[in-house]
């Protein structure tokens, strides 16, 4: 279903890379930060419209503020970011992106997730599964983090560390393909996200064969979210701990270490 609002998130990235590539090059910080401010809402606008004309009825649980509400007669929630990575947005650094998922019977089913900077947009349906490392940790050589573990060392393994100031373009590349059609990450893991920075790659990852695992080592794509987080409000307000990867059997191994309960 949720190939229905590929159009309206290709003319949402467009309207962002323009914005990035011309105006924002233009103002002061200051400005720009404000500036952003209403990118996002813009953006976030569009992508509404486009689930009122596809999904009439249907809930919205995003970042910004405004546009909440439950959904009716049985209709799907959909979980919006439609700007991650407001820093480096303004910065035009390489970065930032945006996610939808669709919620159905309290599971996240579908999603797309979107790199605006190179234009990378990846729909859960259309996804590809992946050549993923059978050696598990060992074998292990790019894996990203988010803000809630920048400060944190692990011993537990020697691949190289990257970290994006934000956190949907690193889980976009634990689904994008690289040398030998291997994920360009890993593994991500997750020490303190919102729900709209990890719905779309959950049911990306979902779609690959991949896995998103929370704190407790839950399949996120498996369980009901309202009954094992709360309803809407109550995850508006949680943040997450969680590891993904397009290899299930690696994303056990690290929630195995104990890392998800380390967190600085």
């Amino acid at each position: 279903m949720i190939e229905k609002l590929l159009p309206d998130i290709e003319n949402v990235v467009a309207y962002q890379r323009t914005l990035s590539n011309a105006d924002l090059a233009t103002k002061s910080k200051a400005y720009a930060q404000d500036y952003v401010t209403e990118v996002d809402m813009v953006s976030q606008k569009m992508i509404v419209e486009g689930i009122d004309r596809c999904f009439p009825g249907s809930g919205i649980l995003s970042e910004e503020e405004g546009d909440d509400r439950l959904p009716v007669n049985g209709t799907p929630l959909f979980i919006i970011d439609p700007l991650d990575g407001t820093a480096n947005y303004v910065n035009r650094m390489g970065y930032w992106g945006l996610s939808v998922a669709l919620v159905k019977d309290g599971q996240i089913t579908e999603g797309i997730i979107a790199n605006g900077y190179d234009n990378n947009i990846i729909c859960s349906l259309s996804a590809k599964p992946m050549q993923t490392a059978g050696g598990g940790m060992e074998s292990m050589q790019f894996y990203a983090i988010d803000s809630g573990f920048e400060s944190s060392r692990f011993l537990w393994t020697n691949a190289k560390r990257r970290q994006f100031g934000a956190t949907v373009p690193a889980c976009l590349f634990c689904c994008t393909p690289g040398a030998n059609n291997a994920p360009s990450l890993d593994a991500v893991l997750i020490g303190s996200s919102s729900i709209w920075d990890i719905a779309g790659a959950v049911a990306v990852l979902n779609a690959i064969g991949g896995v998103a695992l929370d704190s407790e080592g839950r399949d996120m794509a498996v369980v009901d979210i309202f009954d094992t987080y709360g309803d809407i409000w109550s995850l508006k307000q949680k943040r997450f701990q969680a590891i993904l990867s397009a290899s299930p059997s690696l994303a056990r191994e690290i929630v195995a270490t104990g890392v998800l309960g380390i967190r600085s």
